[in-house]
């Protein structure tokens, strides 16, 4: 028989390794070795750092046109009316065909992903086993971060209106101070601890009296932990090169990644308590802001919606703008990928490994419609804010022309009529004058003209975003539609929602998941 042999006395060279590497791990702050250090102000580093702003800044500044293109359809989803209008006059009315549209499309879509069974993901693997426990998770985890009621519904609006899905995933963690009442029966207690024989007993069990009751008050602190979606703006978004088809072939290319940040001061505090930001770095960076007011000179994407919502333009506060650039770097003989923090071309608040142990980025982006040779997609507006801009136009002077047309039009001869001034148009007013030589016409009604405008431009509007009257709430039609056309028509929306959410779905939720 074979002595067993007991942990403490395995010295072979994996369980040493094994120890050595959990020394390692627990030195460096839950992190393996290497992560958790900061480069920032490596001295070897500093050119190439600086080197890669210009990069980044003189991406930013190329795709320029396309964030004020973006704006423009901003705008028509928020109905204002701007600049690029043609009819300048008196009425000021936006048609929102473009809004509806887009929400029929976030409505069905959402939908689509989302069936009313509840169950939102489907989990092929070979160990059945746990498959019941790993899909409980994932729903768990899907509610948790409101994928359904707030992530899901926002990306599809903002996909359509600037033609790219991008979401950011993170983990959060929040502390709770949780209390709650423990009842306690001192009498039993004390029968059962002490063998106490003056217990009062109950007559009929023989046990002891429970009857009174004292209430204790506990109190712990829990920890509460759950996945974080951000959804990520175009605008806020920067892959270089430019032309690459994936995020991974333009980290391996050699390019960057690059996430705009704008951080107040309290932000950028708790970034450095938690160890993300150079200490020494973040203090230099906020006596600056303090000396100064810092000029956010890029557009802000949240802008118009806090301006949609009713909120004031300056309700984010004195804030910073911080470039979160992910690229590969040749550090120590080895190419890794890192995480920047830039505050300027001289201010590198951090610069450490991949977090993540998997090496992966937490950055999921994937166009509306792939285009070749280039990376970001086309708006869905793009193909119609002409159409939109006509609508309008067309409507306001149809307005116009209605308040002319509703007014009757007097002609009279003012040397056979001296006393024009006492005709005033009022209840059984009576004019002094001759019928022959006062007569009445009629603006033309050219509203009506108008809005056949409207009809045909929001037609084609709906036509080119694949929006059909059953995707529409309280559609009207001029003709009640045959069998035929409604069949065909549910086919279309079958066809046309299944492409649109497998985009959504394959680029986006199944890594996300």
């Amino acid at each position: 028989k074979m002595k067993p042999t007991s942990p403490m006395q395995m010295k072979s060279p994996e369980s040493q390794d094994l120890r050595e590497k959990a020394q390692r791990l627990s030195k460096d702050g839950d992190q393996p070795e290497g992560r958790n250090k900061q480069h920032c102000q490596d001295k070897g580093l500093q050119v190439t750092l600086a080197s890669l702003y210009d990069d980044v800044l003189e991406g930013w500044i190329d795709q320029n046109e396309r964030i004020d293109r973006n704006i423009d359809y901003w705008d028509h989803y928020h109905c204002k009316l701007g600049g690029n209008q043609f009819y300048s006059g008196t009425s000021q009315v936006f048609i929102p065909f473009v809004y509806d549209a887009i929400n029929a499309r976030k409505t069905r879509f959402t939908n689509q992903i989302f069936p009313q069974s509840g169950r939102y993901v489907e989990l092929i693997t070979s160990d059945a086993s746990s498959a019941n426990s790993m899909v409980a998770l994932v729903e768990h985890y899907i509610r948790k971060c409101k994928l359904r009621t707030q992530i899901v519904p926002a990306l599809c609006k903002i996909g359509d209106i600037e033609g790219q899905y991008t979401v950011y995933v993170d983990w959060q963690t929040f502390e709770k101070e949780v209390a709650w009442k423990v009842p306690k029966h001192p009498m039993l207690m004390l029968a059962v601890d002490n063998d106490n024989p003056d217990a009062v007993e109950d007559e009929e069990s023989g046990l002891p009296d429970i009857s009174e009751t004292i209430t204790d008050i506990e109190e712990q602190t829990i920890k509460v932990g759950y996945p974080s979606v951000e959804i990520i703006s175009d605008a806020d978004l920067l892959i270089l090169p430019q032309t690459s088809d994936s995020i991974e072939e333009a980290i391996e290319n050699g390019g960057s990644v690059t996430i705009l940040r704008r951080w107040t001061k309290s932000k950028i505090k708790q970034m450095m308590a938690d160890g993300q930001i150079d200490k020494e770095q973040g203090k230099d960076f906020l006596s600056e802001m303090k000396q100064r007011r810092t000029a956010d000179e890029s557009q802000d994407p949240t802008e118009d919606a806090l301006e949609a919502a009713g909120i004031k333009r300056d309700a984010r506060g004195q804030h910073a703008l911080i470039y979160e650039t992910w690229t590969k770097l040749n550090i120590g003989g080895k190419k890794r990928i890192y995480k920047i923090y830039f505050g300027g071309r001289t201010t590198c608040l951090s610069c450490k490994r991949n977090p993540l142990w998997s090496d992966n980025l937490p950055i999921i982006s994937a166009p509306v419609e792939k285009e070749h040779g280039v990376f970001k997609g086309i708006s869905k507006v793009q193909p119609v804010y002409d159409f939109q801009l006509l609508a309008n136009d067309a409507v306001n002077e149809g307005m116009d022309s209605a308040a002319y047309a509703l007014m009757p039009i007097v002609m009279t001869d003012p040397l056979k009529n001296p006393r024009i001034g006492s005709m005033i148009l009022s209840l059984a007013a009576i004019w002094e004058t001759s019928p022959q030589d006062t007569q009445f016409a009629k603006f033309p009604d050219l509203w009506k003209d108008a809005f056949q405008i409207v009809l045909n431009a929001r037609n084609q509007i709906f036509q080119t975003l694949g929006v059909n009257p059953a995707m529409m709430t309280q559609a009207t039609s001029s003709k009640k539609p045959t069998q035929a056309e409604v069949a065909q028509e549910q086919q279309v929306d079958l066809i046309t929602t299944a492409d649109a959410v497998t985009t959504i779905e394959e680029g986006i939720l199944t890594p996300l998941v």
